[in-house]
């Protein structure tokens, strides 16, 4: 067997998530459907995460196992020429057995784009509209806060986790004219994890809750998760890291 790995994106819009659904259409039954096609077996594909509903990616990554051994850019070409427009393939390479698209990751970065003004009806499933100037002194203050490691349990969905601890390496924040960037990098993230974070900021720099609302949250082991939580529109996972181990 030769394991492949995939660097692809694809807009979330039209799509019920990452993960296969049993009536809906994903992201991973558009791509096992055409790698069987091209390989001529039932493909299985395994990716860094999943994401969300309605949630983009510019490099999402996935690794799957095939009998038959092709030319990457052959690969490449063949899969973007069957794949629907919504899904691009970046790159295609052969890897080592013991690499994992997902269990080889060390960090990830998510990126979150708000922007100033009404509503454009192009720009709609891309970005989190506010009709209001955003203080990032105050929101910058607040994020501090996350940094390093943490329990995440109240500012993620997910239940009965045998740990919830992550490590935040670096949360940017920076203003482009009306576009309001949140770059987020860190081992790993939740269930609306990143939704729920930038949620929290957003509330903070709207003097809805203090700094000692994000500390308790973050201290308290119960299951008591955050209220505030931003639309998936505005969210892409832009990078997944390894360690070198994904080229033979």
């Amino acid at each position: 067997m030769i394991r492949y790995c995939l660097i692809f994106s694809y807009r979330g819009n039209e799509f019920y998530g990452y993960q296969i659904q049993k009536k809906e259409r994903t992201v991973q039954e558009e791509m096992e459907k055409v790698l069987s096609k091209i390989f001529n077996e039932k493909m299985k594909i395994s990716s860094s995460g999943r994401t969300d509903r309605g949630v983009h990616a510019l490099g999402q990554v996935a690794t799957f196992d095939a009998s038959k051994e092709m030319d990457n850019e052959k690969l490449r070409f063949a899969l973007n020429s069957l794949l629907p427009k919504d899904i691009h393939i970046e790159s295609v390479r052969k890897c080592d057995a013991t690499f994992h698209a997902r269990f080889s990751a060390k960090a990830k970065t998510y990126v979150y784009i708000i922007k100033k003004g009404e509503e454009n009806p192009f720009l709609t499933s891309y970005v989190f509209f506010l009709h209001k100037e955003l203080n990032l002194d105050k929101i910058k203050e607040g994020s501090t806060l996350f940094l390093g490691e943490h329990d995440f349990r109240n500012f993620c969905t997910n239940k009965e986790e045998q740990s919830y601890m992550e490590t935040l390496y670096e949360i940017r924040i920076h203003q482009k004219g009306d576009y309001y960037f949140f770059v987020l990098t860190g081992t790993g993230f939740k269930r609306y994890m990143v939704r729920m974070l930038i949620g929290t900021l957003l509330a903070y720099e709207r003097d809805e809750i203090s700094l000692d609302y994000i500390r308790e949250k973050l201290k308290k082991k119960e299951k008591d998760p955050t209220c505030f939580k931003v639309p998936a529109e505005g969210l892409y996972l832009k990078e997944v890291y390894y360690e070198g181990e994904m080229e033979k």
